[in-house]
């Protein structure tokens, strides 16, 4: 009975093989199509959705008014972060900063580096990212020391250990602590090389009152008992507690805010020394519909040119009834040949999801 029913239902796709043909080009493409936009959706809303306790983790941003002027920063003075970081809601804070391109040497390998980042050590155990080599979390405190990810290690050392060896970045010399797995695409932040925040005294000849006031993008991760809503009061006017003159005569109605990390991505709204230029929820919203609206119209496409052909069949019908076949016969014989054109378009659609990636 399969066998004859797996028979008829080839022979009727050849006999029918233009419709076969646009029908398995129609459903595989529109699959093709679908699963590309809903991969794409899929990847823009896990931005930072890798993070261990990622709903723990939050970025304080500054909020400032001059002149009925608002302006929306993401990154809050030192002196305000190093305030926060002696709060006992706060397990880990860490801050970054992007330092100019410098060339950066090891024996004969050099190398134009256009990002290097100097940071906290807490900003490795906020952000969750694997430690390969090393123990970066307590070395990265000391000053020029330096982690590498895994792919920019292997630039400089190739397969060895690239760990307690000294790299030249412009006229200083840095000592390898950490090789870190490289940061993920899906991520807002991504750094290669992170040398210590606490060598930024002896690089820098900036007075201590003015770095004091430079701004830095500041993470922190709370506790699991922190009540969110209470801390975002508290360090909602801490600017003006901590030097209520300064602001008083600016002018400057200073604010801190909370924002999730996971909606830095999509949700950061353009502010002011942004380091990701993030992604557009409204275009999220929209390609969303579009990739629906495609599976739709696909599928009713693919019901339409089924019941045209199928309606063509009156005299099969006919015939197979005065040799016995009854009525279920026909509905298994018709639902299998319409799965077998389902599963041939689902094998070809996902063989050009395959081929639209590079790897």
């Amino acid at each position: 009975m399969f066998r004859n029913c797996l028979l008829s239902a080839f022979r009727n796709l050849i006999r029918y093989r233009m419709f076969t043909i646009l029908n398995i080009l129609g459903l595989s493409i529109g699959i093709w199509v679908c699963v590309l936009i809903f991969i794409y959706v899929r990847f823009e809303t896990s931005f930072d959705t890798y993070h261990p306790d990622y709903k723990r983790i939050y970025r304080i941003e500054k909020v400032s008014s001059i002149y009925n002027t608002t302006e929306k920063y993401a990154a809050i003075p030192i002196y305000i972060s190093d305030e926060i970081s002696q709060f006992e809601e706060v397990e880990y804070l860490g801050r970054f900063g992007s330092w100019r391109p410098q060339v950066v040497c090891y024996e004969d390998k050099v190398y134009k580096e256009p990002e290097i980042f100097f940071a906290d050590p807490d900003l490795l155990n906020i952000f969750g990212i694997e430690v390969l080599e090393g123990n970066p979390a307590e070395n990265l405190n000391r000053p020029f020391t330096i982690v590498l990810t895994q792919t920019t290690a292997h630039k400089y050392f190739g397969d060895q250990s690239g760990l307690g060896k000294m790299i030249r970045i412009d006229t200083s010399y840095f000592e390898v602590v950490g090789i870190v797995s490289d940061f993920p695409w899906n991520t807002h932040v991504r750094l290669d090389l992170i040398f210590s925040y606490n060598s930024l005294n002896q690089l820098s000849d900036m007075p201590e009152e003015v770095r004091m006031q430079a701004h830095l993008p500041t993470y922190v991760k709370l506790y699991p008992w922190v009540d969110i809503n209470k801390f975002a009061e508290r360090i909602y006017d801490l600017a003006h507690k901590l030097n209520p003159e300064m602001y008083e005569k600016s002018g400057d109605n200073m604010k801190c805010v909370l924002r999730p990390v996971k909606d830095i991505h999509l949700h950061g709204e353009q502010l002011k020394w942004e380091v990701d230029p993030g992604g557009n929820p409204v275009f999220i919203y929209l390609i969303s519909v579009i990739g629906l609206l495609v599976l739709l119209i696909t599928c009713f496409n693919f019901m339409n040119l089924s019941t045209a052909i199928y309606a063509s069949r009156s005299l099969e019908v006919g015939i197979r009834k005065t040799y016995g076949a009854s009525r279920q016969n026909l509905i298994i014989q018709f639902i299998g040949e319409s799965f077998g054109l389902v599963l041939i378009s689902f094998i070809a659609g996902m063989f050009l999801v395959e081929l639209s990636f590079p790897w």
